[in-house]
């Protein structure tokens, strides 16, 4: 899959850039983020744990602490933990409770820590500590005598050997009675001087001792090892040795595996918890499907790059409380980025690759005590072929009744070779062309009803690709060099919805369910996302869809009206028109949704297209009394008017250079189009000279929206 080229802002104005950075998303510099420093980045210090080997025993997690730390959101973001096994691992913050910051992880519970550490502010001065995790597992401990009995064994017993077991819910061992956590087994000899000592074997957790008689044997035993002699006791009835065992030994307690959520499936990517165990996903966009089957889950995937290549890594469809962190680590495991929150909930990093290899993605949940037990999430990889691939076209269309009915015409930008593209008795209109130039794609009422039809760029090869019962309108391709998919309304369902089609008409999948309308859309640069304006809510708002219609996303929420959206080509920024102060003005906000700036003027501003390199938008305005060609330099927030003329200067297109708008005219009695530069300085120069409507030109981008706005509502379909 390739991509347009992205272009970077320049000059840009302070108050713009506040409103108007992306909200997340990471563009790599290849360095690791930062963690969280209130005091400045230089003030930090690398903090290390203590209490690795003395810490609490618990073999159901690893658990670590920060103490006295100011505020939560000076707490560390996360931990670096190093076992020996040879695996690290990155622990989010779990939660922070009085002061305290707190780390855990159900993974390595076999192995040991080796280390742990973490940036902190440098005036932290709590400590840093293992709280608890799995014990090193000891050796039986060996009962060792403190006197050696004498050869006169008593007569009459002085006591009976008492064993004080310490009865447990869990099991019970039959005839084996153990020494408890809390007093020294006293083995007391008996009356019997004659009897065997046998080698009495240490209950384990995992088995039951037998045939192992005691004084006892109606005792009820912990799972606790026996005190044993130094060594075993012979057939000779003397000496019988008092065995005073000077150590304790202490139960050590097998872990039980109780799931969080009984019953809950892991994804079929598991295992997948470590780089070494990272599974590979394809680069082509496809998505996998992932859960979080414990609180601690984390999943790793890893990709095939290629140097200079363009990578996009996102998590969407996020539920049951997801709420995702990606980190991106090179071919050597060198972090090269991580992102929280690109969408929502979901992530997102951008990167170029700086090195032909396999490339490593983490991804764990952010708040893990939010997770439900049903979550999930799916992730994606797509490359981008090296930028400027699709060549922007040297050609024009537009829209003409020179012969009778609506039609579409193709020119040079010189305005000579005109080409009759379309021929039917049937309104064509609305065109929209592939990004490679090969295609257009529009909408017509030949058959009856409004259908969605492609053609070749030369006006060969015509094909209806929508046949249904009700409307099709409004096609626009993906933005993509050679991409095969068209989003477009229909009707068909009883009401406007928004539905995606590949080029030949197969594949139609509907996007959108709701009982109002959904209408206009555009897709994303990326190809993954449709935005679409919607009345869902009363008035028009503008909402993002994903291609698998499961995550929608709304992104204005005032109560005027935002119709008309179009992403910028670099896919940072959607510009749109809203009347929320009384007429209509174009306004423009981030990709993800947030505060929107207005762009233009004073009078109703409408038509909003985006350059090809982004920097500018062009829009008609009829702020002096009639509609001017205006242009508004984004970065900056200068706005220059291009046409100055009594007549009506209407639709905007730009050409491959972002240096000239194309535009319709009827400065010379009937519409005409025209091409001038964006400086307001030089004279248009006419293109085309019939007596008959020459209107609604598209050049870039490669979809014709003032047609649908003006024609389009003239005859019912818009």
């Amino acid at each position: 899959m390739t991509k347009r080229q992205y272009a970077h802002f320049t000059g840009v104005a302070l108050l713009i850039l506040a409103l108007l950075l992306p909200l997340g998303v990471v563009s790599v510099p290849q360095v690791a983020e930062a963690a969280f420093n209130p005091f400045g980045v230089a003030d930090t210090k690398v903090i290390s744990a203590k209490a690795l080997t003395d810490h609490e025993c618990d073999d159901s997690e690893w658990h670590f602490v920060i103490t006295q730390v100011a505020d939560e959101a000076s707490a560390p973001a996360s931990i670096e933990v190093h076992w020996a096994d040879g695996s690290v691992e990155t622990l989010p913050l779990d939660k922070f409770t009085g002061g305290t910051a707190h780390y855990s992880t159900t993974l390595h519970l076999d192995s040991q820590v080796v280390s742990a550490t973490a940036t902190i502010y440098a005036s932290w001065s709590g400590q840093f500590n293992l709280s608890h995790g799995p014990c090193p597992s000891t050796p039986t401990p060996t009962a060792t005598a403190t006197k050696t009995a004498t050869n006169t064994p008593t007569a009459t017993p002085t006591s009976t050997a008492t064993n004080t077991p310490t009865a447990t819910p869990t099991s019970t061992a039959a005839n084996t009675p153990t020494a408890t956590p809390t007093s020294t087994a006293t083995n007391t000899p008996t009356a019997t001087p004659t009897s065997t000592a046998t080698n009495t074997p240490t209950a384990t957790p995992t088995s039951t001792a037998a045939n192992t008689p005691t004084a006892t044997p109606t005792s009820t035993a912990t799972n606790t090892p026996t005190a044993t002699p130094t060594k075993p006791i012979g057939t000779d009835p003397a000496p019988t040795p008092t065995a005073t065992p000077t150590h304790t030994a202490t139960a050590t307690r097998t872990p039980t595996a109780t799931p969080e959520c009984p019953g809950i499936v892991p994804d079929p990517y598991e295992t997948d918890n470590s780089g070494a165990q990272a599974k590979p996903i394809p680069v082509d966009g496809s998505p996998q499907s992932h859960n979080f089957h414990h609180k601690h889950d984390v999943d790793w995937i890893r990709f095939n790059a290629t140097a200079g290549n363009e990578y996009v890594i996102e998590t969407f469809g996020l539920f049951g409380g997801v709420d995702t962190v990606i980190a991106l680590y090179g071919p050597d495991m060198t972090l090269l980025a991580t992102n929280d929150d690109a969408d929502g909930k979901a992530s997102k990093i951008v990167f170029t690759a700086p090195a032909t290899g396999v490339y490593f993605v983490k991804i764990y949940a952010k708040n893990v005590h939010l997770l439900q037990c049903n979550n999930g999430y799916r992730v994606r990889v797509t490359q981008f072929a090296p930028q400027g691939l699709c060549a922007c076209v040297d050609w024009i269309t537009f829209l003409s009744n020179r012969d009778g009915n609506w039609e579409l015409y193709r020119m040079d930008i010189a305005g000579n070779n005109v080409i009759r593209l379309t021929n039917d008795a049937g309104v064509d209109m609305a065109p929209a062309r592939s990004a490679d130039g090969s295609w257009i794609a529009f909408q017509s009422n030949r058959a009856g009803a409004w259908n969605i039809y492609r053609i070749g760029a030369f006006g060969q090869d015509l094909l209806q690709l929508t046949a249904n019962a009700g409307n099709n309108t409004d096609p626009v391709w993906t933005a993509d060099c050679g991409s095969s998919q068209i989003a477009f309304q229909s009707d068909r369902d009883g009401n406007w919805e928004i539905y995606i089609m590949d080029e030949n008409g197969n594949g139609q999948t509907r996007l959108t369910y709701d009982p109002a309308a959904d209408e206009d859309p555009f897709w994303s640069p990326d190809g993954f996302h449709v935005i679409f304006q919607s009345n869902r809510n009363g008035n028009w708002d503008l909402y993002r869809v994903d291609i698998t219609g499961t995550d929608l996303v709304q992104l204005t929420s005032e109560r005027s009206d935002e119709t008309d959206p179009v992403y910028s080509p670099d896919g940072r920024y959607i510009a749109f028109r809203s009347n929320r102060e009384g007429q209509w003005n174009v306004y423009v906000m981030p990709a993800e949704g947030g505060a929107a700036v207005k762009v233009s003027g004073a009078g109703n501003n409408l038509n909003a297209v985006w350059s090809p390199d982004s920097r500018y938008l062009a829009y008609q305005s009829d702020r002096n009394g009639r509609n001017d060609i205006y242009v508004a330099e984004i970065a900056s927030g200068t706005e220059v008017r291009v046409t100055d003329h009594p007549a009506a200067d209407e639709a905007p297109a730009w050409d491959c250079n972002s240096s000239r708008v194309v535009f319709q005219s009827k400065r010379d009695e009937n519409w005409n189009l025209y091409l001038v530069d964006i400086t307001g300085k030089g004279t248009p120069v006419r293109l085309t000279s019939h007596p008959r409507i020459d209107a609604y030109p598209m050049w870039n981008p490669g979809e014709e929206d003032a047609s649908r706005m003006g024609l389009g509502v003239l005859l019912g379909n818009r």
